[in-house]
């Protein structure tokens, strides 16, 4: 605050008592004080940087002119004051033909005879001769005529000792009130007066000096407190139909009536406004019909709190805000009395009460701001509250019914909604809030002593200002000071020139801690801030001046330049695409000053380079500051101009130089907020939850921009401005890279490479949309009832697709006039798909995709069955199911229909056949546990051959009964797998229902592998295994002249000149026994080996190498003498060498 705007509060403060010691002195002080403002205070005043009050003449200048300003002022209001009172005079002073008026002395007259009787009953009643006047308190109830004010009396709750039990009357009778009506309560003595006294819009004159009249005997008879309240009523049937200027016209002769009351009366009265006839709002009896009793005697409305009464100006502010609480509550109970509610059209009123509520809000703070006004001359009303109200209803409800069914009589309908406790709980306990007399006389005379003190508490204040904003200001510029060293020894440390790295960790805190400077200026903890009025002791302005130059220069010299080495590394970036190339680039350029700079743009991509250097939500707030002082130094406009890496602009411009006008103009419209906002296409947006329960969720959704909308809304509305834009980026491409197609071309080019993106989006998202796997009958029958479901999720998603991916027909109201292209020639992959659910009849028999629902149906019936018969491998499916034919034939109808349809159509089919395959593997997996895993086990495992290491050998007859034919593998594979398993490829595979689907199995791989062996143990269908050798010499070390090999009882011997080709045959007769024995026999010169597995032991001790599948030559070191020999099989499964036999394991299931 300024000193100008502190003697602006202080003539406003004093104003209120300029007559205690004449306005004349008043004035003269606001003279001196205004000049010395002027003359002090003048030479610090700034405007557009120069100082027009620095010199001495501007000033006297100036002080001459509020001189001579203040006594025209004084010539002007003497005048005006002379010429207000003679009208004044004129308007109250009564001429004799007024008073001989016989109809407004009979009206007085009247008025007298009604407060004689009035007080004489108030004796009778209490039995007092004296003081029965104040016994009980009196209440004036006013408003313009059928405001309802009789009607709130007799059902206000209160007993009226004079009238009977069920019609409670005035003295003077009920029905439309002549003059006034006095009605004695056992609480409260009311008077309710004529609704012409009010708005005196008949007979004006009469009906003014009647009502003046009554004041004045009220007066007279109650002299301390003539009456402790007014009850204003305000009909809402007229605050709805009147028309502004009458509603305007009716309250502010209301705040007239009030101004006479407070005038005539002499005191202060509590003021309550109640809005009568709320039945008449729509909706209003039926959603407080659930009310009880004593509920509907609640008070509705507003209470202003006292202190803030007083404050009239407050009052509109009060209002607005508890208006809306009301309204709120009444919306938090609009759900439950909807869900209460059984009939449609009390439902409709139900809901639209509350809306007709809130639009009384306007009328309502119209009403209370003119109610509440005053002026210098006129005080304000004490406005306590306003308040909604029905004491009757011209309408009943629905009669209700009893528990019996017999309806209600019409008259215990009627009731009264939020009457009761308004009078008991509000009104009357406020009796004693009226001010006396003898109240505003001692206000009068504290107001007098406060006037004469009033200077010499300006005069301490100030002293006191100034003391406190010169120790404020000194602290908080040495705060200042301190601040600004800490920010001096932090950026002692960061380098300013050739800055090379992006660290902006380093120099957040330098800016953080310069941006704050200024707060050691603000004083949140000081009751009373003194300080911040200035009074030409506050510094703020030229230290946030200067502190907004210091952050500007420290912006330029810490953060420009590491933004600019951050653009320039994600130049260098390799899978930058063109588009993110382009966009860096041109925010490089504008900040090195070689194009216009785009702040909106600039912080977008400055939130994704934070974003890359800073991740994660923990570094929110660092994300945030940055862009804070990023912000911040754009908002400042001019830039240091640095140096540009010319040589990486020249990179990146040949980078983008194949990035066309057309694809910017795509990617401008991308990264409009529009085009952001439109809802991507995906599975799940078209049929909702069954898209999870039916398809797999590896679809990509479909860009909004892609769709119809996108197309409709954005690309057809924008593109020519897109490609305005666009065509205007030259200078981003360099001097070569000027752009010379015109815009109407770019958007030509633009629009074909739409085209190519849609298509591309849309076959592969089509593409990915695939029926989901099931792993059981079970899953499948569930899966084809919900593809079969009465929602037609196949259908839903056709259409879905068929629409939304529709470009080529447009609405009416789309033009192409403007555009340099036929928006109709858009490409129309799924036009079949489109005309085929368009063609649609008025049966369920033709709707789109109804073939399929019987077949649907079939298919599910002979999943549901099978999956309930027992799980017996072979009894699972057949070639000819009836499963199968339903599989079959939905195959065959899916073919008939159109992409992508046909190919989810197939694709069920497909899954139903996999599903029971499935379900035959876990029928065979039961019986492999059962009957053959643990066979396998104890015959094989950790058993030689399978186990090199081993030291226990397989059995021969084990052996055989596992892989022999009729064994174990062969007798379980021709029982329960032969039909289901594709033997005919390298790798066996599960054999899918329809050939659609290979499943792998490691479990297939051991039957294989068992196959395998049983091919090369078993050769020709043997019934044992047999094994024939063909051993050659290749070579023989020194020392040694012949070898001879037994196996078992067989023999062969070779010789260095001389082989024996005899062939060996295992298994033989002889011992289980394998040797290698060389000749001279000098030393032990023997290698031996036993077992049933002799042989192939005997092979371990050796150096094998393979030659051809059935060949292999292997070498043997004895006694340091070297022996080579070939060993022939019999077939190309060479036994020794079998793949199958090391990687062999017993399978545990399928």
């Amino acid at each position: 605050m300024n000193p100008l705007s502190m003697w602006t509060s202080f003539r406003s403060t004093v104003q209120a008592y300029s007559g205690i010691a004449g306005s004349r002195f008043i004035g003269i002080i606001w003279i001196c004080a205004i000049c010395g403002v002027i003359w002090i205070f003048g030479p610090r005043l700034s405007l557009g940087g120069t100082a027009p009050l620095a010199e001495a003449r501007p000033r006297l200048i100036l002080m001459a002119l509020v001189v001579v300003i203040y006594l025209l002022w004084m010539v002007v209001s003497r005048l005006r004051r002379r010429r207000a009172a003679k009208t004044l005079d004129d308007a109250v002073t009564e001429t004799a033909e007024d008073r001989a008026a016989a109809e407004t002395q009979a009206e007085i007259t009247e008025l007298r005879s009604r407060l004689k009787d009035a007080l004489k009953t108030m004796r009778r009643i209490t039995r007092r001769r004296f003081g029965s006047a104040y016994e009980y308190p009196w209440y004036l109830m006013m408003g313009a005529p059928g405001a309802g004010k009789t009607t709130l009396l007799t059902n206000s709750g209160l007993k009226f000792p004079l009238g009977d039990a069920m019609h409670a009357e005035p003295v003077q009778g009920v029905g439309g009130t002549r003059n006034c009506n006095w009605w004695f309560t056992d609480r409260a003595i009311l008077i309710d007066t004529a609704g012409r006294y009010t708005t005196q819009d008949t007979g004006q004159q009469r009906d003014a000096k009647g009502f003046l009249g009554f004041l004045k005997m009220l007066r007279r008879s109650r002299r301390q407190q003539p009456i402790n309240g007014v009850v204003l009523t305000l009909s809402l049937t007229d605050v709805l139909t009147q028309s502004p200027e009458d509603r305007l016209r009716e309250v502010r002769a209301i705040r007239q009536r009030l101004s006479e009351i407070e005038e005539t009366l002499g005191a202060r009265v509590p003021v309550y406004l109640v809005l009568t006839k709320a039945d008449k709002l729509t909706g209003f009896p039926r959603f407080f019909d659930s009310l009880g009793a004593q509920a509907r005697g609640q008070v509705w409305g507003i209470t202003f709190p006292l202190e803030e009464a007083q404050t009239a100006g407050a009052l509109p502010g009060i209002f607005s805000r508890e208006f809306q609480a009301l309204l709120a509550r009444l919306n938090a109970m609009l759900v439950e009395r909807l869900q209460q509610e059984t009939d449609i059209d009390q439902r409709g009123r139900i809901f639209r009460f509350p809306a007709q509520v809130s639009a009384l809000h306007d009328a309502l703070r119209e009403v209370v701001e003119e109610l509440a006004s005053g002026s210098d001359r006129v005080a304000e009303p004490l406005i306590r509250g306003v308040y909604f109200a029905s004491a009757t209803q011209d309408e009943p409800l629905t009669p209700p019914r009893s528990a019996s069914g017999i309806p209600i009589p019409a008259s215990a309908m009627n009731r009264s909604y939020f009457v009761d406790r308004l009078f008991s709980d509000v009104i009357l306990k406020e009796a004693a809030l009226v001010s006396r007399d003898t109240q505003v006389e001692r206000r009068q005379r504290v107001a007098t002593g406060l006037g004469y003190g009033l200077a010499a508490c300006l005069t301490l204040f100030l002293i006191g200002a100034w003391g406190s904003g010169y120790s404020f200001n000194r602290t908080a510029l040495a705060s200042v000071d301190t601040r600004l060293t800490d920010y001096a020894n932090l950026a002692r440390n960061i380098p300013v020139r050739d800055v090379a790295d992006t660290d902006f960790l380093r120099v957040l805190p330098a800016l953080n801690l310069l941006a704050q400077s200024p707060a050691a200026f603000e004083d949140a903890d000081s009751a009373l801030p003194l300080h911040r009025a200035g009074f030409g002791m506050d510094r703020s302005a030229r230290i946030s001046k200067e502190h907004a130059q210091a952050y500007s220069n420290a912006l330029g010299a810490y953060l420009l330049p590491r933004y600019m080495v951050a653009l320039q590394n994600q130049l260098r970036e390799e899978d930058l695409t063109e588009a993110q190339a382009f966009e860096a680039l041109k925010h490089y350029l504008s900040l090195g000053g070689l194009g216009p700079t785009d702040p909106d743009g600039l912080l977008a991509h400055a939130e994704t380079v934070f974003a890359g250097l800073y991740p994660g939500t923990g570094r929110a707030p660092t994300r945030e500051a940055l862009i804070t002082h990023l912000a911040a130094m754009l908002e400042r406009g001019t830039l240091p101009v640095l140096q540009i890496d010319e040589t990486l602009v020249a990179q990146t411009r040949a980078r983008i130089e194949t990035l066309s006008p057309a694809r910017r103009v795509l990617d401008l419209m991308a990264a409009r907020q529009i085009a952001r906002a439109l809802p991507n296409w995906s599975v799940q947006r078209a049929i909702g939850p069954a898209a999870r329960t039916i398809f797999d969720a590896s679809a990509t959704p479909i860009d909004g921009l892609l769709t119809r909308r996108g197309y409709i809304s954005v690309v057809l509305p924008q593109i020519m401005a897109m490609a305005e834009t666009a065509s205007q980026e030259g200078w981003v491409r360099g001097p070569g890279g000027r752009i010379t197609d015109t815009p109407s071309e770019i958007a030509a080019q633009a629009i074909e490479l739409y085209w190519a993106d849609y298509m591309v989006a849309w076959r592969g998202a089509i593409s990915a949309i695939t029926i989901r796997e099931v792993s059981s009958l079970a899953e499948a029958a569930e899966l084809v009832s919900q593809v079969n479901s009465p929602a037609k999720p196949l259908s839903r998603l056709a259409a879905s697709i068929a629409q939304e991916a529709d470009l080529a027909s447009l609405p009416a109201d789309v033009s192409s006039a403007a555009l340099p292209f036929d928006p109709q020639t858009a490409p129309d992959p799924f036009g079949p798909l489109r005309r085929a659910m368009a063609e649609t009849g008025e049966t369920e028999e033709d709707q789109p995709l109804a073939a399929l629902t019987p077949i649907l149906d079939q298919v599910y019936q002979e999943l549901t069955r099978l999956d309930t018969r027992d799980p017996v491998a072979a009894q699972m499916l057949a070639s000819e199911t009836a499963l199968s034919d339903a599989s079959q034939a939905l195959v065959a109808e899916g073919r008939q229909l159109s992409r992508p349809v046909d190919t989810w159509v197939v694709s069920l089919a497909a899954r139903v056949s996999d599903a029971a395959v499935g379900q035959a593997r876990v029928a065979a997996d039961a019986l492999w546990k059962a009957k053959g895993v643990d066979v396998c086990r104890a015959a094989v495992e950790d058993r030689y051959p399978f186990s090199r290491a081993a030291r226990i050998d397989v059995t021969m007859t084990d052996f055989t009964r596992v892989f022999g034919p009729d064994g174990l593998f062969d007798s379980f594979f021709d029982a329960n797998l032969a039909g289901f398993v594709d033997t005919s490829r390298d790798v066996w595979t599960w054999r899918g229902g329809l050939g659609l689907d290979d499943a792998d199995s490691s479990a297939l791989r051991q039957f294989q592998r068992a196959d395998a062996i049983q091919r090369a143990f078993f050769p020709n269908g043997a019934t044992a295994p047999r094994i024939d050798l063909d051993i050659d010499l290749l070579s023989l070390g020194a020392g040694a002249n012949v070898v001879v090999i037994d196996m078992g009882n067989m023999r062969t011997t070779h010789r260095r000149d001389l082989s024996d080709n005899k062939v060996l045959a295992w298994p033989n007769d002889g011992s289980a026994q394998a040797r290698i024995l060389l000749l001279p026999q000098d030393r032990r010169t023997a290698l031996v080996t036993t077992g049933p597995w002799a042989p192939f032991r005997l092979f371990d001790q050796g150096d094998p190498r393979p030659v051809a599948d059935n060949q292999f030559d292997v070498s043997f070191v004895v006694d340091d003498r070297k022996v080579d020999l070939r060993v022939t099989s019999g077939s190309v499964l060479n036994p020794f060498r079998l793949p199958a036999l090391a990687a062999f394991r017993c399978p545990t299931g399928f």
